[in-house]
């Protein structure tokens, strides 16, 4: 009986993973947007945590709920294993991945071009070395103009490291089902409009169009509104 009381505890004291979502956005041309993320919450007392902790500028996390009381807020940071992922991309990443490959380059000496075909043989991050037959080629990368990449391929580059995970968690007494709303000041979206002025005898017509790109940020029915002036 006291082993099943011990767990009853343990489970009513879990977190319940909270994971809000952008309701609303005010988008502004500098990249700056205020941003309301909203999430459910249960009538009755329980814990929560968050998660996922929006990326804001200093200062300009905000929260805040309709009726419900919110209490023993804390932030815990850990750090976890990740793998990042990522493909060779730029001159020297290519270079280095493709040791070994045939390669063609074209350099520049004394106002004149001249084409080097060979085995990659060396990469130093400034000096390649190409090979044919017994012959070694050193080129200096400064001198090439020119290089032929159907050869060459780009490889998955992949590296483990610490990731912080920064999470919340507080608890929430809600006398009936409740949201909870977060207010944040972020960057990664940013907005750019076009116009068209037809100007007439008695009045001008103006119609305008507006590009807006997301960045990293993720907007699913969102409501979206685009603020332009100084």
């Amino acid at each position: 009986m006291l082993v099943q009381a011990l767990v009853a505890v343990a489970i009513a004291q879990t977190p319940i993973v909270l994971e809000p979502r952008v309701t609303s956005a005010i988008v502004l041309k500098n990249g700056v947007t205020l941003l309301v993320r909203e999430v459910e919450l249960p009538a009755g007392k329980g814990s929560f945590r968050i998660e996922k902790i929006p990326a804001a500028y200093d200062g300009t996390f905000w929260y805040g709920t309709n009726a419900s009381k919110l209490s023993d807020l804390t932030t815990s940071l850990k750090y976890i294993k990740k793998t990042i992922s990522r493909k060779t991309g730029g001159f020297v990443e290519l270079l280095t991945a493709n040791i070994g490959k045939p390669l063609t380059l074209k350099v520049s000496r004394e106002n004149a071009e001249e084409t080097f075909s060979g085995t990659l043989e060396e990469f130093n991050g400034s000096t390649i070395i190409l090979r044919n037959g017994d012959n070694l080629q050193m080129v200096s990368l400064m001198s090439i103009v020119e290089l032929n990449t159907s050869t060459l391929t780009t490889k998955e580059l992949s590296a483990e490291v610490d990731w912080p995970q920064l999470s919340i968690s507080f608890t929430a007494d809600a006398p009936v089902p409740d949201k909870l709303r977060l207010m944040t000041i972020e960057t990664g979206a940013l907005w750019a409009g076009s116009y068209l002025i037809d100007i007439g005898k008695e009045r001008a017509v103006v119609d305008g169009k507006a590009q807006l790109a997301l960045g990293n940020l993720k907007f699913d029915s969102v409501d979206v509104k685009l603020l332009a002036g100084d």
